[in-house]
């Protein structure tokens, strides 16, 4: 079966709720920097990150912003980040940067916002900051109109 268009070439599609926890569980439990899982609605991804994860993690999901996922993305600079559905990261030029860096399989990326806004002021938090936070992003459709994002 092939995989759709919209995924990269080197993904793998898992053909078992089984594959799908053994993922899950190698990225709670250190083994991946980066999951990203893709697919449709009501087959359980949201569900199995949620049951293997058991240490702490920053889950973002829904109408986040760019930019309050950056402000998360430091108050939890060193926790597990799961982006689940955050549709309008893709759209955003921000949330594209922050998608890209976020996504960095390195154990320690640096991210940036290149304004400053009172949101970075008034929290006291840099327009740059190193984490070694892991990435799990989940959404039903692998959507973006940034080649590099693709």
């Amino acid at each position: 079966m092939s995989l759709p268009k919209r995924l990269p070439q080197h993904a793998i599609q898992l053909r078992t709720y089984q594959e799908l926890q053994q993922y899950a569980a190698a990225f709670a439990q250190g083994h991946l920097n980066l999951l990203m899982i893709f697919g449709p609605p009501g087959v359980g991804k949201t569900r199995a990150v949620r049951q293997a994860i058991a240490g702490p993690v920053c889950w973002i999901g829904g109408q986040a912003t760019p930019l309050g996922i950056y402000l998360l993305a430091f108050q939890h600079r060193h926790a597990q980040i799961v982006l689940d559905d955050v549709d309008g990261l893709y759209a955003d030029r921000n949330g594209i940067r922050l998608l890209k860096a976020l996504c960095q399989t390195e154990t320690i990326k640096t991210l940036c916002w290149h304004s400053l806004t009172a949101a970075l002021v008034g929290n006291d938090i840099p327009q740059r900051f190193s984490t070694t936070s892991r990435l799990a992003l989940i959404g039903n459709d692998w959507r973006t109109l940034n080649a590099d994002v693709a």
